[in-house]
């Protein structure tokens, strides 16, 4: 297979997938489904996998061969939803889920994104005060005729040195992917993204907005599984391995065990869960007595969903006028520096 960018593969991938899905569902086969959009101008994928099912193979077997860029769960999903007969749905499923994950992951990259964005220019803007004005009007305050105060001590200080700060900051950070590099080689980049989860969890705000995220997903990710497989451990695990938080996921692989040994996933859960999380257990308990865990998986994840909803919105209605704050008062300091020994300047000199 030609090598191509993994996420121009997979949305190509879906967007087929939740086509000839429609096909296959309206009674077209499943060859010619495929068939319909293979064509030479593209990626020969598809063309592998009618090859794949001409030779035997299930469609999900054929996927797994190839190794496309699609998630372990979303393959279970689909070889479950083959082996009972709704292959299609399967499929169909598996698009909207992915749809749906990638939309809740755009809304969270967005919220750190704008701050980051408003950060970086404000920091250009600051820059090139401190190279281009502050040097220019430095002289006017030399010699010592005029008592000058503290903020414009400071403000000169870093001007002059600006380039060695610069250095040192560009020293620090060479340091430190070194480090980080190192770090990923003897450990793995999942141990690294384990770090730096760890660390955004603890950060005010957006730590909510990920456990909510994560927990979303996951139990979305474990309400597919079950309802295709009817299986609970199986979408326990694939529950675990959809949560992003690590200690999240350990509780959940440990409940995954606990439910495998016989104990009731309400008891079990409840163990060591966080107090926001306590609504899990009667919804749960209720999915068992009534056999719908299917729907309450998908109940808890629509409840987090709306949490982290109503957060991103709360985080882009506040992000604006703090950012705004932020730079006018990094802004006014310099402003304040610079205009208030013009006042004593003025009164020296008689104007």
């Amino acid at each position: 297979m030609k090598k191509i960018n993994k996420a121009k593969l997979r949305k190509e991938m879906l967007s087929h997938f939740k086509m000839f899905s429609r096909l296959y569902s309206a009674g077209v086969p499943l060859i010619e489904s495929l068939e319909v959009f293979c064509d030479e101008n593209n990626f020969d994928w598809k063309n592998r996998i009618i090859e794949n099912l001409k030779s035997g193979k299930t469609f999900g077997q054929s996927i797994e061969d190839l190794d496309l860029p699609i998630r372990e769960y979303e393959l279970t999903i689909i070889k479950k939803s083959e082996s009972g007969g709704q292959l299609a749905n399967g499929i169909s499923r598996v698009c909207e889920m992915s749809k749906g994950i990638d939309k809740t992951k755009s809304k969270l990259l967005l919220a750190l994104l704008y701050p980051c964005i408003i950060l970086v220019v404000s920091g250009i803007l600051i820059l090139m005060i401190l190279i281009i004005i502050v040097p220019k009007i430095k002289p006017l305050f030399s010699g010592g005729r005029i008592s000058i105060p503290w903020t414009t001590s400071v403000l000169f200080f870093l001007s002059t040195y600006l380039i060695h700060i610069i250095a040192l900051v560009f020293v620090v950070c060479l340091i430190s992917i070194s480090l980080i590099a190192l770090f990923i080689k003897n450990n793995g980049m999942n141990a690294f993204k384990n770090i730096i989860e760890m660390f955004l969890v603890k950060v005010p705000v957006f730590g909510n907005l990920l456990k909510h995220y994560s927990a979303s997903i996951s139990f979305r990710i474990a309400s597919e599984v079950f309802s295709s497989s009817g299986l609970l451990v199986e979408s326990l695990r694939d529950c675990a391995m959809g949560a992003i938080i690590p200690k999240e996921k350990i509780k959940l692989l440990n409940v995954a065990r606990e439910v495998e040994s016989g104990v009731l996933l309400s008891k079990s859960i409840s163990k060591d869960i966080s107090k926001e999380n306590k609504i899990w257990v009667p919804l749960i308990v209720c999915g068992e007595q009534t056999g719908s865990i299917s729907d309450t998986f998908l109940t808890i994840a629509n409840i987090h969903q709306e949490f982290f909803d109503d957060g991103i919105a709360l985080v882009n209605k506040l992000i604006e006028p703090i950012s705004m704050i932020a730079v006018g008062l990094g802004v006014g300091f310099i402003a304040v520096s610079i205009i208030t020994p013009m006042y004593s300047l003025i009164s020296y000199t008689g104007y």
